[in-house]
């Protein structure tokens, strides 16, 4: 199946996302948040795999280079072979130049094609497959995942982004406003002239405008990459949690855990979360995770994107009732909040829904919060904290294990085996988590 022309041109014309080497601090790096090595071996790979040694990645769909320059520096003292395939001529080049900056460009092999050619390509087979943001573009989306999973090792997990249907109710209604617009033209930029006229039109009643205001509107006006992506994309699909999981399915594949690639997190897909301990949650609580997942986006009912991890059927994350696993923070906001909760033993943290969640751990949750090091596995843990409280080691494990798992959907802490070495970690501290802590007066 070949790439639509007009996907080619418009890609060739505005690389996305839209980056400038000569503008940028050659000592920062993008964050691509599904692509922390930390997460993607806590989801992907039960927290078992060892990121050091011969481990292939695949970035399908780089464009200007988010994911490869990121994925490259936290890889940049290992044997890790990474691949960037993007459609884009000029993309490609815009993401050479800015990993030259970082010094990072020989750490990636840059190829020019269709990841619907990447089992044709002779790139061979891969541990981790980035695709985020790329498969509901399209000619036939589940074509696309399914040369990805043909590349995919047997072992292997992907990152994978796709649009929520829900979500982008208002962007659908501005790009039938254009289909109406301009029926037929082929000129870009009449067409971001077009689409800017009618952007500064809208009333404040228009789907586009709620939560939206004027200068949230002219800052996105800016950005002409963002703006034919969005609102002018020749191709453009969409999914429901059931969607994505039959769309996931029909390539041999099975989601293991959702994840932010914005702001939406992993509890946000949870029905408690918005309802809290009334009786309702309590019965939603023994339907499948697939039927839960559905009712929560519905709660939420403004997911525009989903982040999620995906393998072979069976995989399982890394759990928190493994003796032989090592918790470790993944940003700095997560020992904020570890800190803040040994003070107080009450947090607050606000959503993307603008839900406003209270943690308030076990007393053995907050001591083994407590004593998260990022050297002791689990076992010496719950042992330490068994003695403190004069409890059986058994049931540590079991009342702190809930705690430890909420700190991993909000992007806190995750796990590794105790046999294998730290994860590669970036040189700087980063907020990696989409959850915001609410100050406590």
């Amino acid at each position: 199946m070949a790439d639509n022309p007009k996907v080619r041109a418009m890609y060739e014309a505005l690389p996305f996302p839209a980056r400038d080497p000569v503008k940028e601090n050659p000592g920062s790096l993008p964050l691509s948040r599904t692509d922390i090595l930390a997460k993607v071996n806590h989801h992907g790979f039960g927290g078992r795999r060892d990121l050091t040694r011969d481990f292939r990645v695949l970035v399908a769909g780089g464009g200007t280079g988010d994911s490869a320059i990121f994925l490259a520096a936290q890889l940049r003292d290992t044997d890790a072979e990474i691949v960037c395939l993007d459609l884009s001529a000029n993309s490609l080049e815009l993401a050479r130049r800015r990993a030259a900056l970082r010094g990072l460009e020989d750490r990636v092999r840059w190829v020019h094609g269709s990841l619907l050619d990447a089992p044709r390509l002779g790139l061979g087979r891969f541990d981790y497959v980035s695709c985020l943001g790329v498969l509901h573009h399209l000619p036939d989306p589940e074509a696309g995942l399914r040369a990805l999973a043909e590349v995919l090792d047997d072992d292997g997990a992907m990152g994978l982004m796709v649009y929520g249907r829900y979500g982008r109710t208002d962007i659908y209604a501005m790009q039938d406003l254009m289909r109406l617009v301009d029926p037929g033209e082929a000129d870009l930029p009449t067409q971001l002239a077009d689409l800017k006229a009618c952007m500064r039109a809208l009333p404040p009643a228009h789907l586009l405008m709620r939560g939206r205001s004027r200068e949230q509107l002219e800052a996105q006006l800016a950005d002409d990459a963002n703006l034919a992506d969005t609102f002018l994309h020749a191709q453009d699909r969409a999914y429901t949690v059931p969607e994505l999981h039959r769309f996931v399915e029909q390539a041999g594949l099975a989601i293991v855990n959702f994840t932010n690639f914005a702001r939406t997190l992993r509890l946000e897909y949870e029905p408690e979360s918005y309802l809290g301990g009334q009786a309702l949650a309590a019965r939603l609580a023994a339907r499948t995770p697939k039927e839960r997942h559905g009712i929560g986006e519905l709660l939420h009912g403004h997911m525009y994107v989903h982040g999620f991890y995906a393998a072979r059927p069976g995989r399982t994350p890394a759990s928190f009732l493994d003796p032989d696993m090592v918790p470790f923070f993944l940003s700095v906001a997560g020992e904020e909040a570890a800190r803040q909760l040994a003070e107080r033993r009450v947090a607050t943290v606000k959503l993307s829904s603008q839900l406003r969640l209270e943690l308030a751990p076990s007393p053995a949750g907050l001591a083994c919060l407590a004593r998260i090091d990022g050297a002791r596995p689990l076992s010496d843990i719950w042992s330490e904290v068994a003695g403190a409280l004069a409890l059986a080691v058994d049931d540590v494990a079991a009342a702190a294990a809930a705690d430890l798992d909420r700190f991993n959907a909000l992007n806190w802490v995750a796990l590794r085996h105790r046999a294998l070495p730290a994860p590669p970690m970036l040189a700087w501290p980063f907020r990696g988590d989409a959850a915001a802590l609410v100050p406590v007066a």
